[in-house]
């Protein structure tokens, strides 16, 4: 599903969205709000144009289910609040306070999703396919010291699988001694991990990945194309 211009990996390459669209869309997202960046990409991606949209609209009003406010909440419901919600508005309609206050349901959407695709389970090769048009929310184990502690490199070794924690899942690549990675983006700031990223193993023996990121991957679309390509937003006139 690659276009020409889409580089081959080689050694010590990547494919990663990087640069100034994942900068502008994955603004430090304290509260791990990567469903309002999902949704924000994708217009990027298909239109050309950047439309900021409220994480703030998110906090206040997805509370239904087990989604609290800042207490954190299931890439399911985040998704589906976006549907039955009509969208997100803009970043200017609804600004970041850094807190949970009273939800504001007057807003006009600017953007979003039709649904949203479970990302084959334990299929490397599915999510390499994705990854390479979009952003994929990804769930994995947070709580764990190898994660919480990372500082660099490609992590590997042992991780929990208990998933407890949003990320993104943007890009994968060898290193210059050929170790395949995939590349994730926290929500923690620039000073965690590699300026705020995560390389970690990839083809491992453990059929859910490090830190089990291969167990439960969520993309939002639009449409499925017949042939196959993956059209994944949908924007309010």
């Amino acid at each position: 599903m690659r276009s020409s211009s889409q580089q081959r990996l080689t050694r010590g390459t990547k494919r990663a969205w990087r640069g100034f669209l994942l900068d502008s869309c994955m603004r430090t997202l304290l509260l791990g709000v990567f469903y309002r960046a999902a949704t924000e990409c994708i217009v990027k991606l298909k239109t050309g144009k950047l439309i900021s949209l409220s994480e703030q609209e998110l906090v206040d009003c997805d509370v239904h289910g087990e989604d609290q406010g800042c207490e954190g909440r299931l890439m399911d419901d985040a998704f589906n609040f976006i549907i039955k919600n009509g969208g997100l508005t803009t970043e200017s309609n609804y600004p970041y306070t850094s807190e949970y206050d009273k939800c504001n349901s007057g807003t006009n959407g600017a953007a979003t999703i039709q649904s949203y695709e479970d990302v084959p389970a334990n299929n490397e090769g599915a999510l390499m396919q994705v990854v390479a048009s979009q952003h994929v929310s990804v769930a994995l184990d947070g709580g764990d010291m190898t994660f919480q502690f990372y500082k660099g490199r490609v992590m590997t070794g042992s991780c929990g699988t208990d998933l407890d924690h949003g990320i993104a899942a943007i890009g994968y690549g060898k290193t210059n001694n050929y170790t395949k990675y995939w590349l994730l983006k926290n929500s923690r700031g620039t000073t965690w991990g590699e300026n705020g990223y995560l390389r970690t193993e990839k083809d491992i023996p453990d059929k859910i990945g490090m830190c089990g990121l291969r167990w439960s991957l969520l993309t939002p679309l639009h449409r499925r194309a017949s042939s196959g390509t993956y059209v994944r937003m949908h924007m309010i006139n």
